[in-house]
């Protein structure tokens, strides 16, 4: 939608045809986007704290390590969307409405950049050389008693913080 409408709106201004139409249709379908995106991030978030070893590990990574900028990113996500059901609801001023796409333009490629960045550095590689030690019991209770789930590359979480995570979703 922001690629959309970084393209068109200029080409139907010069062209002095009215932009507005355009961006309420962009509007429709990236507040459908978003709302997807938040709903994915909220049931993704349940299924991270439901299980143990990489899922709990970067869960942990996530809302310890990179708590603000996950938060952050929930913040940017809401308001994006906040602000385009304003844009959806406000009278059609253009001059208005070109502002504060363009600052909403801005915030949704800063969400998408946070949320890309997140993913990157939390991801628990499993897919690497030497993946079999992944699920393996034997390797998990080395890495807990040599201190390597310690490292949250490991995947494997540590005792400590396995007992929080569980307290916590008990309270859910």
């Amino acid at each position: 939608g922001v690629l959309t409408g970084l393209v068109f709106v200029p080409v139907f201004l010069f062209m002095s045809l009215p932009a507005i139409n355009l961006l309420t249709v962009i509007a429709v379908v990236m507040f459908a986007g978003l709302v997807i995106e938040a709903c994915g991030h909220y049931c993704h978030a349940g299924y991270l704290q439901r299980f143990d070893q990489e899922a709990a590990a970067s869960y942990y990574e996530q809302i310890t390590t990179f708590g603000k900028t996950y938060v952050a990113r929930n913040s940017l996500l809401t308001l994006n969307i906040v602000t385009l059901s304003a844009l959806l609801a406000m009278p059609s001023d253009a001059d208005l409405a070109l502002s504060i796409w363009f600052l909403l333009s801005i915030s949704v490629l800063l969400s998408a950049f946070v949320s890309r960045s997140l993913f990157y550095v939390l991801v628990v590689p499993t897919t690497m050389p030497g993946a079999f030690f992944w699920k393996n019991k034997g390797f998990e209770e080395h890495a807990r008693e040599s201190g390597l789930a310690e490292m949250p590359q490991v995947g494997v979480i540590p005792m400590h913080i396995r007992s929080i995570i569980r307290r916590s979703n008990n309270g859910w």
